[in-house]
């Protein structure tokens, strides 16, 4: 319905799942408010943790957006969550505001295609 959305992430050696990346468009609510935008995520499983698995999936997730939907996107991570700020980090992402989400502190992130 949007024109994006979220992929399997599969170990290439065994097949197995172990996790997802993608956009969505959650409609939280955040101040500054972020709807309308594809918001990014990626989850992997702990056994999948220190692989490399996240930073290969989720580049892979921006080069489709930035050919498809270029533009501004967003993330929003817990902040003792330093993996995957630093995965946010490698991918272009910048701190835009910390914030809070139902009652929980996030540090909101945007980024914006390279040919945007």
């Amino acid at each position: 319905m949007l024109g994006y959305g979220y992929w399997v992430v599969r170990e290439r050696r065994t097949d197995a799942f172990v996790g997802e990346v993608g956009f969505a468009d959650f409609m939280r609510g955040l101040e500054p408010d972020i709807s309308g935008r594809p918001e990014a995520g990626w989850a992997l499983s702990p056994t999948a943790w220190g692989k490399g698995y996240a930073t290969e999936a989720t580049r892979v997730a921006h080069d489709w957006l930035d050919e498809v939907i270029p533009g501004r996107s967003t993330c929003i991570i817990d902040p003792d969550h330093t993996a995957s700020i630093r995965i946010a980090e490698k991918l272009g992402y910048s701190e835009l505001a910390p914030t809070d989400y139902r009652g929980e502190p996030v540090l909101l992130f945007e980024r914006f295609s390279p040919d945007a």
